[in-house]
């Protein structure tokens, strides 16, 4: 049988969904700060430790980025001054991915939770992004269906709508429809009487008493309404 969508959720859906783009560009960012440190090449999974908060891999390749220019100076100066720039640089990021920590956040999970990391796609340069699959999963993950016991309640209560907007149609155009738009649940009792449950737990719907002529009808109107009911009489003489 197929499947009958009772909700898409689509507000909270798409609230996930900007959570995660958020997140992303906070990936997207550490990847460029560890770039600005002089990494040419930032694999994803060293993307992927510095946000969970192992800066250990960094610190490893910080030394050798030092070790390598102090070798072309062969100063200690130089040395002491380059370390203090990369310790600097080092200290920045470690700030970044634990203010992340704390302002950003997804279903509950905070920034560097591995369990995010599901939802980062990396392209062919390893940069990080939110695919248009991924988004799809999370929007169909909020989907939710009618089950195979409730669908006969939902065929009468669809059944019971496409009537009932058929009714409130006729009154409109009867101009029978006064305070619809401003009460709409007080119009409906005001069209049917429901009865309390009988002893098999079954409800009825009676129509109220209306008065179907309340419109005042126009001279031009009840001339002909007249003429019709007295054409009708002859033709049965």
């Amino acid at each position: 049988m197929k499947k009958i969508i009772n909700s898409e959720n689509t507000e909270q859906a798409e609230a996930v969904i900007a959570d995660l783009e958020r997140y992303v560009n906070a990936v997207k960012h550490i990847k460029s700060e560890i770039h600005s440190i002089g990494m040419k090449d930032v694999p994803s999974d060293f993307v992927i430790e510095t946000i969970r908060g192992n800066f250990a891999p960094l610190h490893c390749k910080c030394d050798a980025l030092i070790n390598a220019d102090i070798a072309r100076f062969n100063s200690p100066v130089v040395a002491s001054s380059l370390k203090d720039v990369f310790n600097k640089k080092v200290a920045e990021i470690r700030l970044k991915v634990a203010d992340y920590s704390h302002s950003i956040s997804v279903k509950g999970r905070m920034f560097g939770d591995q369990d995010l990391e599901q939802y980062i796609d990396w392209d062919e340069s390893e940069n990080p992004f939110l695919s248009a699959e991924t988004k799809q999963k999370i929007k169909e993950s909020f989907i939710t269906y009618v089950s195979l016991k409730a669908q006969k309640v939902y065929a009468a209560h669809q059944e019971a709508a496409v009537k009932l907007d058929s009714l409130l149609n006729a009154l409109s155009t009867a101009k029978m429809d006064q305070g619809l738009g401003v009460a709409p649940g007080l119009f409906l009792l005001k069209l049917f009487i429901i009865s309390d449950a009988d002893a098999d737990g079954q409800y009825k719907v009676s129509p109220r008493l209306l008065d179907y002529n309340a419109e005042a009808l126009s001279r031009e109107e009840l001339i002909a309404e007249s003429l019709e009911v007295e054409s009708d009489e002859n033709f049965d003489n």
